[in-house]
Protein backbone atom coordinates (compact mmCIF):
# COMPACT_ATOMS: atom_id res chain seq x y z
CA UNK A 1 0.00 0.00 0.00
CA UNK A 2 1.37 3.38 -0.97
CA UNK A 3 0.24 5.41 2.03
CA UNK A 4 2.50 8.38 2.77
CA UNK A 5 4.56 7.96 5.96
CA UNK A 6 3.15 11.18 7.42
CA UNK A 7 -0.37 9.70 7.16
CA UNK A 8 0.70 6.40 8.69
CA UNK A 9 2.30 8.34 11.54
CA UNK A 10 -1.16 9.57 12.60
CA UNK A 11 -2.27 6.03 13.54
CA UNK A 12 -2.07 5.52 17.32
CA UNK A 13 0.57 3.22 18.81
CA UNK A 14 -0.58 -0.20 19.92
CA UNK A 15 -2.25 -3.23 18.38
CA UNK A 16 -3.58 -2.76 14.84
CA UNK A 17 -5.76 -4.68 12.42
CA UNK A 18 -5.83 -3.79 8.72
CA UNK A 19 -8.81 -3.86 6.38
CA UNK A 20 -8.20 -3.20 2.69
CA UNK A 21 -11.03 -1.82 0.56
CA UNK A 22 -10.61 -3.15 -2.97
CA UNK A 23 -13.03 -3.99 -5.79
CA UNK A 24 -15.92 -2.71 -3.65
CA UNK A 25 -15.22 -5.24 -0.89
CA UNK A 26 -13.47 -5.36 2.46
CA UNK A 27 -10.56 -7.74 2.95
CA UNK A 28 -10.90 -9.41 5.39
CA UNK A 29 -14.67 -9.19 5.64
CA UNK A 30 -14.80 -9.60 9.43
CA UNK A 31 -12.39 -9.26 12.32
CA UNK A 32 -11.94 -10.52 15.84
CA UNK A 33 -9.83 -8.09 17.85
CA UNK A 34 -8.96 -7.22 21.44
CA UNK A 35 -10.07 -4.03 23.15
CA UNK A 36 -7.55 -1.27 22.49
CA UNK A 37 -6.96 -2.39 18.90
CA UNK A 38 -6.99 0.24 16.16
CA UNK A 39 -8.65 -0.95 12.96
CA UNK A 40 -7.23 0.79 9.89
CA UNK A 41 -9.25 0.81 6.67
CA UNK A 42 -7.11 1.40 3.55
CA UNK A 43 -8.98 2.46 0.40
CA UNK A 44 -7.10 0.76 -2.41
CA UNK A 45 -10.06 1.00 -4.77
CA UNK A 46 -10.67 3.48 -7.60
CA UNK A 47 -13.71 5.12 -6.00
CA UNK A 48 -14.65 6.84 -2.75
CA UNK A 49 -15.85 4.61 0.11
CA UNK A 50 -17.17 5.15 3.63
CA UNK A 51 -17.30 3.06 6.79
CA UNK A 52 -19.95 3.63 9.47
CA UNK A 53 -21.21 1.53 12.34
CA UNK A 54 -24.92 1.12 12.94
CA UNK A 55 -24.79 2.52 16.47
CA UNK A 56 -23.16 5.87 15.71
CA UNK A 57 -19.86 5.04 17.43
CA UNK A 58 -17.77 5.94 14.37
CA UNK A 59 -18.06 7.12 10.78
CA UNK A 60 -15.32 7.79 8.28
CA UNK A 61 -16.84 10.34 5.97
CA UNK A 62 -15.45 9.94 2.46
CA UNK A 63 -12.30 7.83 2.20
CA UNK A 64 -10.75 8.84 -1.10
CA UNK A 65 -8.73 6.30 -3.12
CA UNK A 66 -5.31 5.94 -1.47
CA UNK A 67 -6.51 7.34 1.88
CA UNK A 68 -7.12 5.66 5.23
CA UNK A 69 -9.56 5.82 8.13
CA UNK A 70 -8.91 4.36 11.56
CA UNK A 71 -10.80 3.84 14.79
CA UNK A 72 -9.61 2.45 18.13
CA UNK A 73 -12.05 0.07 19.80
CA UNK A 74 -12.01 0.45 23.58
CA UNK A 75 -14.79 -1.85 24.79
CA UNK A 76 -15.63 -5.50 24.29
CA UNK A 77 -18.64 -6.28 22.13
CA UNK A 78 -19.80 -6.77 18.56
CA UNK A 79 -20.01 -3.97 16.02
CA UNK A 80 -22.00 -4.17 12.80
CA UNK A 81 -20.77 -1.71 10.25
CA UNK A 82 -21.88 -0.52 6.86
CA UNK A 83 -20.06 0.47 3.74
CA UNK A 84 -21.07 2.96 1.06
CA UNK A 85 -19.30 3.69 -2.15
CA UNK A 86 -20.02 6.49 -4.55
CA UNK A 87 -21.89 4.40 -7.12
CA UNK A 88 -24.18 2.59 -4.65
CA UNK A 89 -27.76 3.53 -3.89
CA UNK A 90 -27.83 1.56 -0.63
CA UNK A 91 -25.31 0.39 1.97
CA UNK A 92 -23.71 -3.03 2.00
CA UNK A 93 -23.69 -4.74 5.38
CA UNK A 94 -20.28 -6.00 6.41
CA UNK A 95 -19.70 -8.79 8.95
CA UNK A 96 -19.09 -7.82 12.54
CA UNK A 97 -15.99 -6.66 14.29
CA UNK A 98 -15.92 -8.69 17.48
CA UNK A 99 -13.93 -7.41 20.43
CA UNK A 100 -12.73 -10.04 22.83
CA UNK A 101 -13.19 -9.36 26.51
CA UNK A 102 -9.78 -9.98 28.14
CA UNK A 103 -11.53 -10.75 31.45
CA UNK A 104 -13.30 -13.85 30.13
Amino acid sequence: MDIPPEVLATIPEGPKADVVIFENNFHPEGLTISSGTTVVWYNQDVTIHTVKDRGGMFGSGNIEPGEIFFYTFTEAGEVDYLHWYIYMAAPTEIPKIVERNPNL
